[in-house]
């Protein structure tokens, strides 16, 4: 599918990239690494469509994103764990969308930060 001549990524496609996990988690570096390892790597058509916009911002050759988990047993809504590093900055990041795909709310979880003086998790 295209979108003004641009290739469209499916959302089903996208949101089938967040394998259900079981709850309760516990979000930490060593679950980010099993995670990069466990789960396809997302094509940059997929960050660019769904998850960049959600930040507000156009990733740079530094950005990393890492599909997390899908939060199962949401009956009108899908909520994914997306993980977004960034020079100084590591997020897990909470978005939801309605089954159509369009954005309900984003928020971060958790994450590491440097403020200029201080490293702040």
């Amino acid at each position: 599918m295209k979108n003004n001549g641009k290739p469209v990524v499916h959302f089903g496609h996208f949101i089938d990239k967040f394998p259900e996990i079981e709850l309760p988690i516990t979000l930490n570096d060593e679950i980010q690494h099993q995670f990069s390892k466990n789960n396809e790597p997302l094509p940059p058509l997929m960050i660019e469509q769904y998850l960049a916009p959600l930040d507000g911002q156009t990733p740079d050759e530094y950005t990393e994103y890492i599909a997390c988990f899908r939060i199962p047993n949401t009956q009108d809504f899908h909520a994914i764990v997306y993980w977004r590093a960034e020079l100084l900055t590591y997020e897990f990041n909470l978005a939801t969308f309605s089954k159509k795909g369009e954005l309900i709310a984003r928020r971060t979880l958790a994450g590491t930060f440097y403020d200029g003086e201080q490293l702040i998790q």
